[in-house]
């Protein structure tokens, strides 16, 4: 009888690691992410204020014949809006201990035809680790010696969905835009290249 109850068991657990919860996951990962997503942005937007201008992050230079010279990052604020946007974040995720997904009760069954039927059955998710972050810097011309600049934040943290028999990690990526600009006048090539001096200064966090 124990030994019919463990082969059981096993086999349940096998069945919903290898077949049912790899179907939870497919069909409501951007529900998973768009909600985790969803308080990220709010964290970020939380820790922007009026003071973080374009002006505040990047200082342009410009050459006797008022072309640019450089594009110059100041890391100071950089590094300072990165920690108040990484603390914040991650006591917004902390806090958070009812975070929940809906799967349809027939879902469970593994059956194709009973897909999405049934009553709904709440299944529990939650941030893990911490968050990491990097910024990206965007240049795009629209028009003659007009240039979009743009600079994002880029962060990354795993959310633990909590299934029968095993538990199933997410990674999930939020960019968001900080400071963007039109800037008059004819950019440096090197700016334009995705491994820009501009980009590494940006990320000169410590």
């Amino acid at each position: 009888m124990i030994v019919l109850m463990v082969l059981t068991t096993t086999a349940l657990v096998c069945y919903f690691n290898f077949y049912v919860n790899p179907i939870i996951i497919e069909t409501n990962t951007s529900i998973i992410k768009s909600k985790t997503t969803l308080i990220i942005n709010d964290s970020v937007i939380e820790c922007l204020n009026l003071s973080n201008s374009y002006d505040s992050f990047i200082t342009i230079n410009y050459d006797e014949q008022n072309n640019i010279k450089s594009i110059n990052a100041d890391t100071l604020k950089i590094n300072q809006l990165n920690t108040t946007v990484l603390q914040n974040c991650q006591e917004k995720l902390n806090q958070i201990n009812n975070l929940y997904f809906e799967v349809p009760l027939g879902t469970f069954s593994g059956i194709p035809l009973l897909n999405g039927i049934g009553p709904n059955i709440k299944l529990k998710m939650m941030p893990i680790g911490s968050v990491n972050s990097n910024f990206i810097s965007n240049f795009n011309s629209v028009g003659i010696n007009q240039t979009h600049h743009k600079i994002f934040i880029n962060l990354e943290t795993y959310v633990s969905v909590l299934l029968p028999g095993n538990n199933t990690n997410l990674k999930v990526n939020t960019q968001i835009l900080i400071a963007e600009s039109i800037i008059i006048g004819e950019v440096p090539d090197v700016y334009f290249d995705a491994n820009n001096s501009l980009n590494n200064q940006l990320n000169l966090i410590p």
